[in-house]
């Protein structure tokens, strides 16, 4: 009588065991490989990004406080010609006092005359008083004018040194993603 079960396989040898395990661990490695780069690649392209907004960011910065800057002194040269226009009235109206002042004696005996030239005198003291108020708000002015000038200096010095951050971190970025092209060259599907 025949057997009616078939014969089992023979169980595999210790060399086709290696050779199977070996397989299963060169196709590990090279999904490991295959994600090492996916992720080195976004990584990488996430940084370039992020440095090149920043750099935009300064230059428009840069830019801005130029042009800024450049037309700050001729903003500055005009209130300090206005201040000393300025005060240059208020000298020519203490002129004109003393002038209405002589006039009003010489002219006392015609009375309504005299009344006029007292209101005048009055105005002027009052337009005197405008004047030195209009000379004391451009002084102030001028202040802040070069108070400003200042300031947009030292932020002219500041965006210097985050460029300055900027580039070292670039060349960190290189420098850390220097291991992954050893990755890449260590490839052996490639």
């Amino acid at each position: 009588m025949s057997d009616p079960t078939p014969n089992p396989e023979p169980p595999p040898t210790a060399e086709q065991l290696i050779r199977e395990g070996t397989a299963h661990f060169q196709q590990a490695m090279a999904y490991r490989n295959e994600m090492n780069i996916r992720v080195a690649r976004r990584v990488t392209s996430l940084i370039r990004g992020l440095l090149f907004g920043a750099v935009a960011i300064q230059l428009i910065g840069f830019f801005l406080i130029r042009l800024l800057t450049g037309h700050m002194n001729d903003l500055i040269t005009t209130v300090d010609t206005m201040n000393r226009q300025m005060t240059s009235m208020s000298g020519d109206m203490a002129i004109m006092r003393r002038t209405v002042e002589r006039m009003e004696r010489d002219v006392q005996a015609v009375t309504p005359i005299t009344t006029d030239v007292g209101r005048m005198r009055e105005e002027m003291e009052r337009m005197d008083g405008h004047v030195a108020a209009i000379d004391q708000r451009l002084q102030h002015v001028n202040g802040n004018m070069v108070q400003i000038g200042q300031d947009v200096g030292a932020m002219s010095r500041h965006l210097v040194v985050m460029q300055r951050n900027i580039d070292h971190i670039g060349g960190s970025v290189h420098r850390m993603s220097a291991p992954m092209k050893m990755f890449n060259q260590m490839n052996p599907l490639r």
